[in-house]
């Protein structure tokens, strides 16, 4: 895998279609948080950065507004775009096509 583990939050997988099984869905467990980010960003940017912030891992986001507010919160950000351009390593080079169906595949396109 490129990046592992993927989490995302109940919102985000209830905006695809199908899930695929290197993903992993988990809540975030600090409602407060989330309620807080509701107030700019919608429910699955919400609990996207509320889960990141608590597992104190990288999120992807490409959202504009929500990206600024990950960063501001100290949250290590990439984009889709940057995932499959921009690999961590030369072996990613040989991966990143793969990834790219699997975008296609859960409609990330």
């Amino acid at each position: 895998m490129l990046y592992d583990p993927v989490f995302i939050p109940p919102a985000v997988n209830d905006e695809i279609p199908t899930s695929p099984s290197w993903i992993t869905v988990e809540t975030p467990v600090n409602a407060q948080t989330v309620d807080a980010l509701r107030k700019q960003l919608g429910k699955g940017e919400s609990e996207a950065i509320a889960l990141a912030s608590e597992k104190a891992c990288r999120i992807v986001l490409d959202d504009a507004k929500a990206r600024s507010i990950a960063k501001r919160m100290n949250l290590k950000v990439i984009g889709t775009v940057g995932i499959l351009v921009k690999p961590n390593t030369k072996e990613s080079y040989s991966t990143s096509g793969r990834c790219w169906k699997d975008c296609e595949v859960t409609s990330f396109t």
